[in-house]
């Protein structure tokens, strides 16, 4: 069977024509920049132009980068327009279509075998018992939950904690705080712990704000900045490990960490995430990975949406 996945992000929506059955194998893909669309079926009527003539889908799966409400639509803080499956069902019609949040999407794509999406990073203990935790710093925050869910299967728990407060506590970070106060800009972690907090953590360091993409290439350069976001990811990530006691490892994604994993790779990070007297023999065994692959969303819809059919070779 053929059917289609899409990865709609702040900034890039991905898309890729799948076949599958007994083994599933990605055929087309391709990248769009979201913001040059006017609407969600916009994107889908481009998105439809790499089928092959003459043939059809017979699935679709979509994750967005945004809260997904009763499984139809989504609304992104960070796209302009609304995330309708039924605006989907008026482009590719008579099929079974489904909408993901973005991390949802990874927390499947964990699940195929011997594809190698993740690099260990940090090694814990073997992962595989206990829940598994998705981080992804990019455009904004996301963060979700992989748990089992019956006999051979599972489930993704989303999550919108990227909205919440970030906990500050060190006297330069409450100075950060005040910074950030006077500003009128909220602490949240979807603003700090992202690219827009990678060019304001640089502007309350050095003065000036500067592009996350020109930092990425100098971030050699600035090492009070890699100190300072290492700590802050490490904390949040300690925290969302305790918040679901997910022992089944820590799994990072976004763009902000897959083109700057010294983030990840400190020795501030390490020490901050497993720096906890009562909790810390916890935190010292759980693996962390980066995930390496831009299309691993992709592959995470595509997983859903064969298991939800119930269709073998995952």
């Amino acid at each position: 069977m053929l059917f289609m996945a899409g990865d709609i992000g702040g900034t890039r929506a991905r898309i890729g024509l799948f076949e599958g059955g007994k083994a599933t194998g990605l055929l087309y893909k391709k990248v769009l920049l979201t913001a040059q669309y006017g609407s969600f079926q916009e994107l889908l009527m481009d998105a439809k132009e790499m089928l092959p003539h003459g043939e059809r889908v017979q699935g679709l799966v979509l994750a967005v980068a945004g809260p997904v409400e009763k499984g139809k639509i989504s609304r992104p803080p960070h796209i302009p327009w609304a995330v309708d499956i039924g605006e989907a069902g008026s482009v590719f019609r008579d099929i079974p279509v489904f909408l993901l949040n973005d991390l949802e999407a990874l927390c499947y794509c964990s699940l195929w075998k011997g594809q190698g999406f993740f690099e260990e990073i940090h090694p814990g203990r073997e992962p595989g018992e206990g829940p598994k935790l998705f981080m992804g710093p990019g455009t904004g925050f996301g963060q979700a939950v992989l748990v089992q869910w019956g006999e051979g299967r599972y489930k993704a728990l989303p999550s919108e904690g990227g909205h919440c407060l970030y906990a500050f506590f060190t006297k330069l970070e409450l100075e950060y705080l005040s910074w950030l106060v006077q500003r009128s800009i909220d602490p949240t972690l979807d603003n700090l712990v992202s690219g827009r907090g990678l060019s304001l953590a640089h502007e309350f360091l050095y003065g000036y704000p500067l592009d996350p993409g020109v930092i990425s290439l100098e971030l050699h350069k600035r090492p009070e900045l890699l100190s300072f976001m290492a700590r802050m990811l490490g904390r949040v990530a300690r925290h969302g490990i305790l918040n679901f006691m997910a022992t089944g490892g820590l799994y990072f994604t976004g763009g902000m960490l897959m083109k700057n994993p010294l983030f990840i790779k400190s020795p501030e990070f390490l020490e901050e995430l497993r720096q906890h007297g009562k909790m810390g023999h916890i935190l010292r065994d759980v693996a962390v990975f980066l995930n390496q692959d831009d299309l691993a969303g992709l592959w995470g819809g595509a997983y859903y949406l064969l298991q939800e059919l119930g269709i073998q070779g995952i």
